[in-house]
């Protein structure tokens, strides 16, 4: 319905001014004759108009909604007594800025070129369907419509923008929020992607909700690009691509997918970010993905989350087959929770300076993690319950662990009576831990009941400890089955260096006798619980290189003493104190029956 003006003066064949001439207007190279309007608002039209009858100038105008934006015109200045004047394959006039408004319904089946400053408002029942191609740039075209009111006909556009709804880097929260909800709402009603410009849009949140009748199956959310996660703090300098930032602060979760069944929500080439500095104020998601029941899957391209540190960057629950590549989530509380995403993948994925967790995954199956960054976390780096099947290749993980806790590890795995974990594996990973004299090891791998971790594996994997204070890992307090550990090199001072024959088999958690003798041909792990003093005899079944690990564990009485057999060289006293444990860490030198004390 936009207008353009035409104007010029009625002249005759010699150039000189024609008062009073009619102008006909018809399609260029034809005799049909054209609709025009003798003004911006008049809804008649006319095929001709008449010159001024004091200095011959003359204008009309053509309405977008009647012919296609490139349409040329054919006008013939007639007058009596006067030979006509034809010109044709002239263009649109100027096109007339301002409002439009539509009031009644509209089909519209012309090319339609939305120039900025041209916008359509809603009125009374006013609605538009598009039957032709349609475009627009990254600026107003609608105001005032509900969902149902915009249609899109097949071919008519490839994708929606929030910004012809009036969303803009320079708008506010509500008024952005506002503008991406609709057309959210608009493309995921009608199967086409949201495409989004380049600049920093203020958001509230966003439900994207298309669960229910109407709704496509599918959506794709696509910014201008990641500009990439900021590693310190929040940026104030813009790096370009997309960045959508979040500033409510009532723990509502920012973006909120809920889905049909054996949908899939794509989301890629943008930055989601937290308005959160200080872990007090953002605490939702910044995409909280809980598709209970539906299968439903959640895809991330070339996308950072970060600074919702009062709650997760991604919150996965149910999202069968989900995939992310070259995916940043930093500064949350945990980068990635999820529930139940079997046979899923991650490409690519960087998790630092989280607050709690890296990766947090329960009950899952056939999962895998292809290259990976987790960095400087302050809780665990990765934590596994309950799982089947999940593989990490490619791995590096560094100095997470950050805040000097105890039980605090690089890797958890950790297996119950419900939620046993079947073999988890890592390949060519690297471990930098940052240990600490109340830190555990980097890794732990143990159930909370016995036998619940089950063949984990490590493949070409290396360690390096900081602070070696206990080495690099432990085969948890509790029994697993079948560790193995192909090519595992440990590197750094006070790190057990590799693992032998002896060391792929169950931790043995004994009861209570004494004297007790270790025999390394059924295990090198060792646990018990001294219910009195304790004499430790010389090991048998083991050979130059082996080593020994045993874990001693007051009773509530305390205050048990150990008397090691002479074999046993520098080992420290064992921890008095009611309830508490102290690990000892030995290797055979080989040559000799001497087992030499090399970590506690």
């Amino acid at each position: 319905m936009a207008r353009w003006k035409f104007q010029g003066t009625t002249k005759d064949q010699s150039g000189r001014i024609l008062p009073s001439a009619t102008v006909s207007v018809y399609l260029a190279g034809t005799t049909t004759a054209a609709s025009v309007y003798t003004s911006v608002t008049s809804t008649t039209a006319v095929n001709s108009v008449t010159s001024s009858s004091t200095d011959a100038t003359y204008s009309f105008y053509t309405d977008s909604f009647d012919y296609d934006h490139d349409q040329a015109f054919k006008i013939i200045i007639t007058k009596t007594n006067y030979t006509s004047v034809t010109y044709d394959n002239l263009p649109h006039g100027e096109v007339v800025l301002g409002t439009y408004t539509i009031s009644t319904a509209k089909t519209i089946t012309t090319y339609v070129k939305v120039s900025k400053g041209v916008v359509y408002a809603k009125s009374g029942s006013g609605s538009l369907t598009f039957n032709g191609p349609f475009e627009a740039g990254l600026y107003q075209v609608f105001s005032g419509f509900s969902t149902g009111d915009i249609t899109f006909g097949t071919g008519s556009i490839d994708y929606f923008r929030p910004e012809w709804a009036g969303a803009s880097p320079s708008a506010s929260a509500a008024t952005n929020t506002t503008a991406f909800q609709f057309a959210f709402d608009v493309a995921t009603k009608q199967g086409f992607p949201l495409k989004i410009g380049s600049g920093v849009y203020l958001l509230n949140n966003l439900l994207l909700n298309y669960k229910g009748a109407g709704y496509s199956a599918a959506v794709t959310i696509e910014g201008a690009g990641d500009p990439g996660d900021p590693t310190s703090e929040l940026t104030t300098t813009f790096l370009g691509g997309t960045i959508l930032k979040f500033e409510k602060t009532d723990g509502t979760h920012f973006i909120t997918p809920t889905i049909n069944l054996l949908g899939i929500v794509v989301i890629k080439n943008l930055m989601i970010q937290g308005s959160d500095t200080d872990g007090t104020s953002t605490s939702g998601d910044g995409i909280h993905f809980d598709v209970s029941g539906s299968g439903a899957a959640l895809r991330l391209e070339n996308v950072s989350i970060h600074h919702f540190r009062g709650g997760n960057g991604v919150y996965l629950n149910l999202a069968i087959s989900s995939e992310f590549r070259n995916v940043n989530l930093n500064h949350n509380l945990v980068g990635l929770y999820a529930i139940t995403i079997n046979a899923s993948s991650f490409h690519n994925l960087v998790t630092q300076f989280n607050t709690s967790y890296a990766i947090k995954v329960y009950g899952t199956m056939v999962v895998g993690f292809y290259g990976l960054l987790i960095q400087a976390n302050n809780l665990y780096g990765v934590y596994i319950n309950g799982c089947s099947n999940i593989a990490f290749y490619n791995g590096y993980w560094e100095a997470n662990n950050q805040a000097d806790n105890i039980n605090i590890y690089d890797v958890l795995i950790e297996g119950t009576s419900g939620a046993p974990v079947y073999e988890p594996s890592f390949h060519s990973c690297r471990f930098i831990v940052k240990g600490g004299a109340v830190n555990p090891p980097g890794i732990y791998i143990g159930g909370v009941v016995d036998g619940k971790v089950l063949n984990p594996l490590f493949v070409s994997c290396r360690t390096a400890d900081i602070l070696p204070i206990f080495g690099n890992y432990i085969l948890g307090y509790y029994s697993i089955n079948s560790p193995g550990f192909d090519s595992y090199v440990g590197e750094g001072s006070g790190v057990m260096y590799g693992f032998s024959v002896k060391e792929r088999g169950f931790i043995q958690a004994l009861s209570f006798a004494t004297p007790w003798v270790p025999d390394l041909g059924l295990s090198g792990f060792y646990q018990m619980t001294l219910t009195n003093n304790l004499v430790v005899s010389g090991a048998i079944g083991c050979v130059g290189g082996d080593r020994l690990t045993i874990i001693l564990k007051q009773d509530a009485t305390g205050s048990r003493t150990v008397t090691w057999d002479s074999g046993y060289k520098n080992v420290p006293a064992i921890n008095s104190a009611a309830n508490s444990w102290t690990l000892y860490q030995f290797m055979l030198e080989v040559g000799t029956t001497v087992f030499v004390h090399v970590a506690s």
